[in-house]
């Protein structure tokens, strides 16, 4: 498979189409690779805690911003459950 290099440049995202990508690939990932749902639960809250003090290092950068809101979207997506 090749990538469409010219489509790939000419999308523009906002930071909340980032964390909806990226909050969806992480769950797909983790239910696809855990072996029971309390098992995906656990990865998926142990990601969110990596990701906030991920976030709490970088500061306040559109880096750190964006990982603190994916953290916050994962926790929450979990107490829905």
């Amino acid at each position: 498979m090749t990538l469409d290099h010219e489509k790939l440049e000419s999308i523009t995202m906002n930071g909340k189409d980032a964390v909806l990508l990226l909050l969806n690939l992480t769950i797909e990932i983790v239910t696809a690779v855990s072996p029971s749902e309390k098992d995906s639960e656990n990865r998926l809250i142990d990601i969110a805690n990596r990701l906030e003090g991920f976030a709490r290092k970088v500061g306040h950068t559109q880096t750190g911003f964006l990982m603190g809101q994916l953290s916050h979207a994962l926790i929450a997506t979990e107490r829905t459950r």
